[in-house]
């Protein structure tokens, strides 16, 4: 298995924000339609994402821009809404306050019988728990900075690991996860 992995940290984006992401790239031998059909249903993040208890669709109807998933992971809840869709080549999330501003979703790109499939991330850390309520200067930028890198040290190593645990469950039909779990589909 082979993962590109193209880290950033901006810094600063163009709104003055400091966000923290990163983008994970890989082939999966599955069509792209097939690909896209798991992937845009959110309720199959259970099965290759061994930190998420269960995701629930909030709203009826297919999944689309607006759609709602609940989310239950060990020791949080949260709601994220589709910001953007188009089938079968992306789907974007947004999740929902009061967490923190993240968006996360995956491209994908039609190979034949392959899917190169491009998972995104970026976290705003400007307003992450007691850090906005801390004015801007020098001192906010090196807990900003700080912040950053302790989250990338801990998030991209797990959002890596998951996303070959995808790729496998894919191909294969069956995975064991990081916490022991064999699923199948």
């Amino acid at each position: 298995m082979k993962l590109l992995l193209q880290y950033f940290l901006n810094g600063k984006s163009i709104t003055g924000r400091m966000i923290i992401g990163f983008e994970l790239s890989q082939m999966i031998e599955c069509p792209v339609e097939k690909t896209f059909s798991f992937l845009s249903d959110f309720t199959n993040m259970p099965l290759w994402n061994y930190y998420v208890q269960s995701v629930t669709k909030m709203t009826e109807g297919p999944v689309a821009e607006g759609t709602v998933f609940e989310q239950k992971r060990p020791h949080d809840l949260l709601f994220y809404k589709i910001v953007a869709i188009a089938r079968p080549y992306k789907i974007m999330a947004e999740v929902q306050p009061p967490a923190p501003h993240l968006d996360y979703g995956f491209e994908l790109y039609d190979q034949g019988e392959q899917t190169r499939v491009v998972y995104k991330w970026n976290l705003d850390l400007e307003n992450y728990k007691l850090l906005k309520y801390i004015p801007r200067g020098k001192f906010k930028d090196w807990l900003l900075s700080f912040a950053g890198r302790l989250v990338q040290k801990k998030t991209r190593p797990a959002v890596m690991q998951n996303f070959g645990k995808l790729k496998i469950l894919l191909e294969t039909g069956r995975v064991t996860l990081q916490d022991g779990r064999s699923v199948s589909v």
